[in-house]
């Protein structure tokens, strides 16, 4: 056996081996470490988004509307975070704090047995805005991190220490808010989650928009932008609901080059650039200003501009939204929104108009029911706004708009009847305005 070790030959087949061995081990462990970079970061996103969920059902209840709606509160996302919990701490190096995410959903059981009861207690009312209040404390920390890390929440590869930061950060910031004394003396308690069924049953109807009227619909449009005719090529991918075309130019160069699609049935039309030749970057006023040229041109005197969104990568600036409705005397109406997207590179990136041929143009009726009416129905929160909107199937709906822990909810009425239908999370502030667009 002796002779057999001091072999040579041997000695090195098991130095190979051993480094074979070695090189799969080190291999395996970056792997694992790479899959928990990436399914972490990816965790904590849709984890904020059960956070903001579950804030909005808590406002319903505590707010004793919607309660006929079978709620579930989904915690996925969250306890996976408390499964991965102990290789997270060791492989990112954090010391454990008072923050837990299976404590985090625990806290959560007691929600949904409220809704059943016909008055809430004074007890029942201080859980749910503690838990609103903290649910909110911890979003908002989260989205502090990505905006102090000049980050968004789309996974990239490559980019593991970033998201190592963003975690950690964000785990910080729980701590704090976890050791806070109201946090700590929230009750826990299990509860039974039922599930709901929704029917997503669609009618199909008949095409009223022809191949033609898309074809110069299409041709009109860019013909509007970029003052020159161009050829449109029917595209394979038209389906049953959308005709598909891309676009080139009578001169033959490769440039402002579109895939645009219009619907069958509303003429709707979206189109996206396909390329984009990398040029100088363009700053906002300059995005602004080019954005507005497009507005100019397409969106009616009738339109507002009530959003425009920024979106970053790595702190650099890489698009603007803008989003603009009809309104019409006091009313908004969305089945009439246009959209124009503008890349870093100062060129139009999407566009979506919602009914170019005005299909839908039609009177709107006057309210039954003003709106000091619809107010006094709410005897809790902070009434912020009320505005008049026809939604896309022409309904007249008043949409009130209220806070709870500085965070905005909205209520919509039937303008007819009176008839409260729905309860949500605000996210169409129509009656915000974009300056100098």
């Amino acid at each position: 056996m002796n002779k057999l070790f001091s072999n040579k030959v041997f000695l090195q087949i098991i130095s190979v081996l051993m480094f074979i061995i070695s090189v799969n081990l080190f291999m395996l462990n970056c792997n694992s470490n790479k899959y928990v970079y990436e399914s972490v970061y990816k965790n904590l996103e849709k984890a904020i988004t059960e956070l903001e969920d579950i804030n909005e059902i808590i406002f319903n209840i505590y707010m004793q509307e919607n309660l006929e709606k079978d709620y579930k509160i989904h915690t996925d996302y969250i306890e996976d975070l408390s499964i991965q919990s102990r290789k997270i701490e060791k492989i990112y190096n954090i010391k454990k704090g008072a923050f837990n995410w299976l404590t985090l959903s625990f806290s959560y059981w007691p929600i949904i047995d409220m809704k059943d009861k016909e008055n809430l207690t004074k007890k029942d009312e201080q859980y749910l805005k503690g838990i609103h209040k903290y649910n909110k404390k911890f979003i908002k920390a989260y989205y502090k991190v990505l905006n102090d890390n000049d980050m968004n929440s789309i996974y990239r590869s490559g980019e593991e220490k970033k998201y190592k930061k963003i975690y950690k950060e964000f785990i910080l910031e729980a701590n704090k808010i976890a050791m806070e004394k109201e946090y700590i003396g929230l009750s826990k308690y299990r509860l039974e989650e039922t599930e709901s069924i929704e029917n997503t049953e669609e009618e199909k109807t008949e095409n009223t928009v022809s191949l033609e009227e898309a074809r110069q619909l299409t041709t009109k449009i860019l013909e509007k932008i970029f003052n020159e005719k161009p050829v449109i090529i029917d595209d394979e991918k038209t389906g049953e609901e959308t005709y598909e075309f891309y676009n080139k130019w009578e001169d033959g160069k490769d440039k402002n080059s579109y895939s645009i699609s219009i619907g069958k049935e509303d003429g709707s039309l979206s189109m996206y650039r396909r390329r984009q030749l990398a040029t100088a970057i363009v700053s906002e006023d300059g995005l602004d200003k080019k954005a507005r040229e497009i507005k100019n041109i397409l969106v009616p005197k009738d339109y507002v501009c009530y959003k425009k969104n920024k979106r970053f990568d790595e702190g650099k600036l890489e698009e603007i939204s803008y989003e603009f409705i009809r309104k019409v005397d006091d009313v908004y109406d969305e089945s009439h929104k246009i959209e124009i997207e503008m890349n870093c590179y100062g060129s139009l990136s999407n566009l979506r108009i919602s009914d170019p041929l005005n299909y839908k143009k039609v009177s709107i009726e006057e309210p039954k029911v003003i709106k000091e009416d619809v107010v006094s129905k709410l005897n809790k929160g902070n009434v912020t706004n009320v505005i008049l909107v026809t939604n896309i199937d022409r309904e007249l709906q008043y949409r009130v708009f209220i806070e709870l822990n500085k965070e905005s909810y909205t209520y919509t009425f039937d303008a007819i009847t009176g008839v409260k239908i729905d309860t949500g999370r605000s996210d169409k502030m129509y009656f915000e305005r974009v300056s100098d667009m």
